[in-house]
């Protein structure tokens, strides 16, 4: 079904950071997709849906299931188009690729008329588009000078990570700048997978069901990193977490788009940069000497919270389950 194939294909776009592909028919094609790219567009992931189409000569007669998708996409995608011309294939595909990943990430959609697909072009080799890379600014060396001299004075900092553009290098260096800094990470909602849950650094995750000692602890913080993400809905406990637009304590973030840098909170500092330009320059601050791999408080907050659940109705308890689990399996059991 179209919303599984759509949704498989953010989840390829969110892993490897190159817009996951997907082919849908049609008018209910189409509308079952919906979700798929609106999940694209709340998590910034990169993801390109290309859509069948009713004939050129019939658009605009309400011919069996037409849709216009520029209307029904056009807010929920970054970019929507419509190939009428066949020759302008090789150069939309680059479009779609870059804008899919340029700023921040998001859904692309490219609408093909069912008779423009059996028209002939003659292409070569040299008229392929290479491959699309997208890059973002490096941090300011003021601005990292700054933050480490925030850093330097903060009793009781916090990160929270989340958004897009993680990748395996920028995880891992997530966790050294962890433990060079000493400073706990909470993930944000769906984004467990930027920090092991293992980790003494990690918090615990910014989802439903939080853990009061967490959602406390950052609205006491007196400095907050917020690095990827934007801190909507969910992960901000219906916008409860922080003042608007000024936040109640230092407020730093890091965002890979300027849009997105005081849209909704005010920040003390921004920075825009991906996660990994941003983590490899504070690291480049310290030094091996500065590493701990002493639990933090927060990190033991968060084993007690999930250890100790209340007991449920029935024989099941899933706190017993999850203790088992992290007791027995190898580390690198997922």
């Amino acid at each position: 079904q179209e919303g599984g194939a759509t949704i498989m294909a953010e989840a390829d776009g969110k892993l490897t950071g190159r817009p996951g592909i997907v082919l849908v028919t049609r008018g209910p094609g189409a509308t079952n997709a919906s979700s798929g790219i609106h999940i694209a567009q709340q998590d910034s992931t990169p993801l390109i849906m290309l859509v069948g189409q009713v004939a050129r000569d019939m658009r605009g007669r309400d011919a069996f299931q037409e849709v216009n998708f520029d209307k029904m996409f056009g807010d929920m995608a970054k970019h929507v188009e419509e190939i009428n011309d066949v020759s302008r294939l090789p150069k939309a595909m680059e479009e779609a690729f870059r804008i899919a990943m340029e700023g921040r990430p998001g859904p692309v959609v490219i609408s093909l008329p069912e008779d423009m697909l059996y028209d002939e072009m003659a292409i070569t080799e040299a008229d392929l588009p290479p491959r699309v890379q997208v890059t973002h600014p490096a941090p300011k060396p003021d601005d990292i000078a700054a933050l480490k001299a925030m850093l330097d004075d903060a009793k009781r900092p916090l990160v929270i990570a989340g958004g897009a553009l993680w990748d395996a290098d920028a995880i891992q260096s997530l966790e050294t700048f962890a433990a060079a800094y000493h400073i706990p990470v909470a993930c944000s909602f769906r984004r467990q997978r930027v920090m092991n849950s293992l980790s003494p650094y990690y918090a615990g995750d910014l989802g439903l069901g939080c853990n009061p000692e967490l959602l406390n602890r950052i609205k006491t913080a007196d400095l907050l990193i917020l690095l990827g993400g934007r801190l909507s809905e969910i992960p901000s406990q219906s916008y409860s977490l922080l003042d608007i637009p000024t936040p109640q304590m230092p407020f730093v973030h890091v965002h890979s788009d300027a849009e997105e840098l005081g849209k909704v909170y005010t920040p003390t500092l921004g920075l825009q940069t991906n996660p990994k330009q941003f983590l490899e320059a504070m690291l480049s601050l310290k030094s091996e000497e500065d590493v701990s791999h002493s639990p933090l408080p927060e990190h033991l907050s968060y084993q007690q919270w999930t250890d100790t659940m209340p007991t449920p109705p029935g024989d099941v308890n899933m706190a017993e389950i999850m203790r088992f689990l992290r007791e027995f399996l190898p580390p690198e059991a997922i």
